[in-house]
Parts: C-alpha cells; structure tokens; sequence
C-alpha cells in the first residue's frame, strides 16, 4: 500500500504532519512538568543548585570556578547539562521548571533529528518521507525518551547531540562543510554524558567503515572538522586525566561492584561446614 500511496507526493500535508508529531512531543515532554514524576531526585537537585551557585559566585558547590566536571555525590558528572540550566534558573529562578526545561526541550528536538537522520540515511528511498516521518511519531510517544525528556537527564540531552552529529556527518558526504557541524555536537554529547565517550567512537568507527570510501574523497573538511573537535575537546581530555576520569573507571569497573562479593561471604558464613572444610 505504501508503494501506492506516498505522504512526500503532498508537500503541504508532509509540512503538517511533522509539525503536529513536533507538538505532540512538546506537549507530552511539557504538559505539567514541574509534577510529574513529583519532586527532584538528586542529581536534579545538584544540578540545580550548582546552577545557582554558579550565576551567584562563579564557583560550584565546591569552590571550582566553571568546572568542566561537577563532583556530586561522590562522581563527577560531566557539565555541559549544568551550564544548559543556567539561563533557565537565571530567567526562572531555583525551580523543578528550571531543571528539566533544557531536557524537555532537547527531547522535543529529538524527534526532529531522528526525523532528519532518517532522512538523510532514506535518502535515495521513494518512502524516505514516510519512514523519516513514523521513525519521529514513534520517538515522540516512546516511554522510555518520555521518561528521560521529563527530567534533569543528562543522557536525554547527549542522545540528541548525538542524533543530530551523526545525521551531520552523513549529511558532509553531500556537502562537506556539515562534518563541521556534526563533529562539533558529538563534542558536545562527551561533554554531556560518560556513556557517549564510549559510543561516539564506536560510532564514527562504523561510519567510516561503510562510508570510508565517499569519505577519503572529503579528506580535507574531515581534517579540519576533526582537528576543530580536538581542540574543543582539550580541556575535557585533560580534565579526565585527573579525579574526574579516576573516580568513574574505579566506579563503572566490573571489579568494582563489591555487592556480590559481600553476598557470597553472607552465603559462606551460613554455612559452617564449608567454613570448617576450608580451615
């Protein structure tokens, strides 16, 4: 049916219906967001506080002035989101509202990257349209980006800097000034979540291999798209070369969940005979 009937053969219905999945995801990330879910967690609360402290010393809740990382609670949390929440707590004052407005925001635009990612990678489709246009439908109502959209959730704001880096990569093999612009938001994704300085590279990495070819031909622009993110990523480098990259490897290592351990003492001290046998 869809190979008979194609939304991209309607340029003013096509032009609607993306601008009414664009509100419907505003609506669901927005509609009553300072009650649902009720209250700050944590890392909200430290987000916006550091915030505060920020526009009102400089410095954040530990005396660093404009840390790349922000210790809290025991980690380092990377900055970016916090910097986000400035203007927002600056306009809006220390409030629910003023933390989760950057991720309810950058959860709306989600739905426009992925509708432009899948586009881009359609391109050549006759249904690219149609898929591009279900592939952001299905993202507006999707739970779990629901959830992080309507929060102080730094891998919400990642996952969009990350969608829309990768569809400007794809985009540079066409016009190659766009691997500027894609690089500099997957710079800002490792800025804005661990997790992303893991999957960016993997990314790239499959990028190149099934592009390597269109790509060698654009060897200029990726130079220079590549030395710009270098440059922008030195003071993370150098900053995750000190207690902010220590503390999350010994704290994500797989050596360093104590819990089954304690479990398997607990277990082995219930038993006598096993403590009798082994002494």
């Amino acid at each position: 049916m869809m190979t008979n009937f194609q939304i991209s053969k309607f340029p003013n219905f096509k032009a609607l219906l993306i601008l009414l999945i664009i509100v419907l995801a505003a609506f669901l990330r927005l509609y009553k967001l300072d009650q649902f879910p009720a209250g700050l967690n944590a890392d909200e609360a430290a987000i916006g506080y550091n915030a505060y402290s920020l526009l009102e010393t400089g410095r954040d809740e530990h005396g660093n002035a404009w840390p790349v990382h922000f210790k809290s609670f025991g980690d380092y949390k990377p900055g970016l989101y916090f910097y986000l929440t400035l203007p927002f707590v600056k306009v809006l004052g220390l409030n629910i509202w003023a933390v989760r407005l950057p991720s309810a925001i950058l959860g709306t635009l989600g739905v426009l990257g992925i509708f432009l990612l899948v586009r881009e990678l359609f391109k050549n489709s006759a249904i690219s349209y149609e898929l591009s246009a279900i592939s952001s439908f299905l993202l507006a109502i999707s739970p779990w980006h629901l959830h992080f959209s309507r929060g102080g959730w730094e891998t919400n704001a990642a996952t969009f800097f990350i969608l829309v880096g990768v569809f400007g990569v794809l985009r540079g093999l066409r016009s190659p000034k766009f691997f500027v612009f894609g690089f500099l938001f997957l710079v800002f994704s490792l800025y804005t979540y661990h997790s992303a300085r893991i999957i960016v590279p993997l990314l790239l990495s499959g990028l190149f291999l099934l592009y390597k070819n269109e790509l060698i031909k654009q060897i200029k622009w990726l130079v220079l798209a590549g030395g710009l993110a270098l440059i922008i990523l030195f003071p993370l480098m150098r900053d995750f070369l000190g207690p902010a990259g220590i503390s999350r490897f010994s704290g994500v290592g797989f050596l360093s969940e104590t819990g089954p351990i304690w479990r398997i003492n607990e277990l082995r001290g219930e038993h006598q005979s096993w403590n009798a046998a082994i002494n």
